[in-house]
């Protein structure tokens, strides 16, 4: 048995002698590297390294975001004390819910307390407006004074400027109003 290995040993040293044989054994074993290695290794290497600096470019992005949010957090934590009296008019004044319809529907049952009823209602143009404002024009008729209903837009929970007030009267003491109102909503 030793000396068939000894034998068997002594043949592949001299076919790995000739130069031919072995140049296609190193052939065959450089291409199974290159498809193994290169293939399986480096394409997918490939593809992570540039997915990570992907990652990493909106990670950068989002870090830079971050950093101005904290500073402008910051800020507005200097501000708290300094506008600490206002805050309860704020309290006061903007709803808790932002929705634009509950206001709508608060202003509706707010006139007809007053002695009044909703005719028209239509949105006007916003386009010279900034973000957060709604201009709404109204029409209501009533037989009770205008100024109770005005009394009663004011105590609603929203900040609405008047922008203008027409009132007519017919001879049977119906009150006509043509309102234009600007709503202002919180921007998110």
């Amino acid at each position: 048995m030793i000396r068939f290995l000894e034998k068997t040993a002594f043949n592949i040293e001299r076919n790995l002698k000739n130069t031919a044989i072995a140049f296609r054994i190193y052939s065959v074993i450089f291409s199974f590297c290159v498809i193994v290695f290169g293939f399986y290794g480096v394409l997918p290497l490939s593809k992570a390294v540039t997915t990570k600096l992907a990652i990493s470019k909106e990670m950068q992005a989002r870090y830079k975001t971050m950093k101005t949010n904290l500073e402008y957090a910051k800020q507005a934590a200097a501000d708290i004390p300094e506008n600490h009296d206002r805050i309860i008019l704020l309290d006061r004044y903007m709803p808790q819910e932002t929705n634009v319809q509950t206001y709508i529907l608060d202003f509706i049952d707010s006139i007809s307390l007053s002695g009044f009823a909703l005719t028209n209602f239509s949105q006007q143009d916003t386009s010279d407006n900034a973000i957060g404002q709604i201009d709404i024009s109204l029409a209501l008729e009533g037989v009770t004074y205008p100024t109770d209903m005005v009394k009663h837009i004011e105590v609603l929970k929203r900040v609405t400027q008047i922008k203008r007030v027409n009132v007519y009267q017919n001879g049977a003491g119906i009150f006509t109003i043509n309102v234009v109102l600007t709503i202002y909503t919180l921007v998110t």
